[in-house]
């Protein structure tokens, strides 16, 4: 009895330590990402609060529709992992080759549709002055798509194989030329004109295409052999076949959708606090980029959990898949109820940080308690979804999403703002009861799901 309680705590801290080797870098990875996200805010919030509420609608748009695109590419990630887990190099290759091709396809349409930011600016009523810089923004942000794209894929690719350093290492180079061509160019320094909105824009594309070059030139060590392991006569065969493309497609459409309404309804949340004025959708900027970037520690565990699910699939091993699905939620649990306690006890200070106009501050002060408390169902459900997607259960997290998110969350939101006139708040609240609806669902999903076995999935 006692050999076998060992084993088993031991098998428990064996995961554990797993799961922290490959989510903290890949927590570090999301968090580079988003710091580029939060840099331009902090920078062009020390323009004007205009520019800020001008940039944060034109990011909800563009981040909007260039997520569809991530989405339909993360229907590779239980393909990587699962291939990897059971060391299936001819599998890794033909995914990587055909997500490259996919989202070189997807790179027009969604830059099409980002262009038409003023027609979804003028559906939604938001002021003159803001959507007119909005669309000037998106628009010129919509020229880093490409490589927003081939870096996500990368992503997924280098995190099944748990080899995260080269991107790392990409995305620490990335924000230090971000934070460097936005001084340049927002307040006109070493002789440069200041552009103000249009210069954090021209910031971000450059930076976009630069750490999309520095992941690929860094990770070629691990992918190269992947991306380029055909003769010419075989590209047709392996990665311009319509039937597996299909079927990837297919298998990456519940996760567009899912994340695009996930993140849709925090856009359409910006949008409707964007009609209450620019201090306002400044403040709640403020509060959702400090939100985010505690958000990157759940996603990051996501992450690592579908990949040490599906490794673990890939072995045809469950016992194991069970253990990392459990390990990642319970630590998720923990991180954020930490980080919970934090909004609430500090959210002047928190809110200071990104801007010295006070009623900004204020604004955002006001909401940051409600974010802490849905930190911690907002973690618990994208971990949860990660994992269901480690054994391939794409489509329940996606009605999940609808119902929590669009039947719940937003026209609650609707009702608390403008009928109950609680403002920006109300708004907030709207999206926390959504948030906890949505964490219960999955997690019963879940007990249910990884109570029963699961066999590898192939789109051939």
């Amino acid at each position: 009895m006692d050999g076998t309680a060992t084993t088993g705590g031991s098998s428990w801290r064996s995961e554990l330590r797993g799961l922290l080797r490959l989510a903290l870098p890949v927590i570090a990875v999301q968090l580079g990402t988003r710091a580029m996200n939060t840099v331009d805010v902090v920078m062009i919030g020390h323009w004007s609060e205009d520019a800020m509420a001008a940039a944060s609608v034109g990011n909800a748009w563009m981040w909007f529709v260039t997520m569809f695109g991530i989405g339909l590419l993360m229907g590779t990630d239980p393909l990587f992992s699962q291939a990897v887990g059971a060391r299936d190099d001819a599998a890794i290759s033909r995914t990587m080759q055909r997500g490259l091709v996919l989202a070189g396809v997807l790179v027009v349409p969604a830059m099409v549709c980002i262009w038409q930011v003023d027609v979804v600016l003028g559906w939604t009523e938001q002021p003159p002055n803001v959507a007119a810089g909005a669309t000037e923004y998106a628009r010129i942000v919509s020229l880093g798509t490409l490589p927003v794209l081939v870096a996500q894929l990368s992503r997924v690719a280098l995190q099944a194989h748990s080899r995260m350093r080269s991107m790392v290492i990409a995305l620490v180079l990335a924000n230090v030329f971000n934070a460097f061509a936005n001084w340049v160019l927002i307040f006109g320094n070493l002789g440069a004109p200041a552009l103000g909105l249009e210069g954090s824009a021209w910031a971000t594309t450059v930076s976009r295409w630069f750490v999309a070059v520095l992941i690929l030139g860094g990770s070629w060590g691990v992918l190269g052999r992947h991306v380029m392991s055909f003769r010419v006569r075989e590209l047709r065969e392996r990665a311009l076949r319509l039937d597996p493309l299909r079927r990837l497609l297919w298998l990456g459409l519940p996760i567009a959708i899912m994340v695009s309404l996930e993140l849709g309804v925090f856009a359409a949340t910006t949008l409707t606090i964007g009609k209450l004025g620019a201090v306002a959708v400044a403040g709640h900027q403020v509060a959702l980029d400090l939100a985010s970037i505690t958000f990157m520690v759940p996603m990051g565990l996501g992450f690592a959990g579908a990949v040490r699910v599906g490794n673990a699939v890939g072995r045809d091993d469950m016992t194991a898949a069970r253990r990392s699905a459990w390990v990642a939620l319970g630590l998720t649990a923990v991180i954020m109820l930490a980080s919970a306690a934090l909004f609430l006890g500090l959210p002047d200070l928190l809110a200071g940080l990104y801007t010295p106009k006070l009623e900004v501050v204020a604004a955002a002060a006001a909401l940051l308690p409600v974010a802490g408390i849905f930190q911690v169902a907002d973690g618990l459900q994208t971990v949860a979804s990660g994992v269901l997607r480690g054994i391939g259960i794409l489509r329940a997290p996606m009605v999940i999403n609808i119902i929590g998110f669009w039947v719940v969350a937003f026209p609650f939101g609707l009702y608390l703002c403008f009928e109950r006139d609680l403002g920006a708040l109300g708004m907030w609240w709207g999206l926390l009861t959504g948030l906890v609806a949505v964490a219960i669902m999955l997690l019963v999903v879940a007990r249910v799901k990884f109570a029963q076995n699961h066999a590898r999935i192939s789109v051939e």
